[in-house]
């Protein structure tokens, strides 16, 4: 089959159900096993919401790590494999965060072998105590257009428009990928989302149908959501219960 876009020759996602305390590691293991620099390079890889905190999302048993180094090593990876990575981070910004006392932001960020870029934040509190939620008038959302495919970005719940300024923010990003006239529009969602949170893979998906979607899930109950990616609102790839921590990119 032909490359997904002139900027990327395939789309895919990290599911990362188990062994938290070495994202990176799991991570590599699981692009060597997908087939290396060989198959994946010049993809776009979605990575799950709190990527790096080094532990279950919700162990409130023992601290997150919040260091910023994680960029850098993404970066590095990155180049190895020579593909773009679109994380879940929760990572400290500055001293202030340290000073204060308060937990960061949930964001977005994009990794390729040159750079980092963050791309959105989360605005919705999930009581997990993992992160600081971002107030609605501070949110950040920067949609990356990438030779002739632009890229958009929600974090988990973020992406279920319940509330007034959920729908809001949808309706701005809709209308941002209108006027941009891109080929190719990709919704990427890093997520740790069970399956009791009232919107599924097939919901999420039909709400974008003039866009694809990659989810990435970090949940690991055999209820959850799967990760999943969808072109123009139909579901072409999904994770399988009982799978454990896998790369999955298409087209094949």
């Amino acid at each position: 089959m032909e490359s997904y876009s002139s900027a990327f020759r395939k789309v895919g996602f990290f599911q990362f159900v188990r062994n938290y305390e070495h994202p990176v590691a799991e991570l590599r293991s699981c692009l060597i096993a997908t087939g290396g620099t060989e198959k994946l390079k010049q993809s776009v890889i979605v990575l799950p919401e709190a990527f790096n905190i080094g532990r279950d999302y919700d162990d409130q048993d023992h601290a997150c790590d919040y260091g910023r180094s994680i960029l850098s090593v993404l970066m590095d990876l990155s180049s190895t494999f020579q593909v773009t990575f679109i994380a879940g981070l929760v990572i400290e910004n500055c001293v202030i965060d340290r000073l204060r006392r308060k937990r960061p932001y949930s964001s977005t960020y994009l990794i390729d072998p040159r750079r980092h870029l963050l791309m959105c934040q989360k605005l919705n509190d999930d009581r997990s105590n993992n992160y600081t939620a971002c107030n609605e008038h501070d949110v950040i959302d920067r949609p990356v257009v990438l030779a002739g495919t632009c890229l958009v970005a929600l974090i988990c719940r973020d992406c279920n428009p319940e509330k007034p300024h959920d729908i809001r923010r949808h309706q701005e990003l809709k209308d941002s990928i209108v006027r941009g006239k891109k080929t190719h529009n990709i919704v990427c969602i890093p997520a740790h989302m069970s399956g009791g949170s009232g919107f599924g893979a097939e919901g999420i998906a039909s709400s974008w149908p003039t866009s694809d979607v990659i989810l990435a899930n970090s949940h690991p109950s055999p209820n959850r959501c799967e990760s999943f990616i969808s072109i123009s609102g139909t579901i072409v790839r999904q994770s399988i219960v009982g799978d454990g921590n896998k790369v999955v990119v298409w087209p094949d």
